[in-house]
């Protein structure tokens, strides 16, 4: 990330595109939790912490502009 004022130039697998974060609903929690469950379920005591209502609040989606 360059900057931040709601957006940025992010740069993932050398791709750098201009995005805008907003903040991820309910309705997606429980793909990102599978996601978290999936790369990292072999630590399940990190994966339960990090996957609190709280964290979930906090979770924001990347989106191209």
């Amino acid at each position: 990330m360059t900057r931040w004022n709601g957006t940025e130039l992010e740069t993932i697998g050398g791709v750098q595109r201009d995005v805008a974060f907003r903040a991820a609903g309910p309705g997606e929690y429980a793909a990102v939790d599978a996601a978290y469950r999936a790369k990292y379920g072999r630590c399940p005591s990190i994966v339960e912490h990090v996957l609190t209502d709280r964290a979930r609040a906090a979770t924001l989606r990347p989106e191209p502009r």
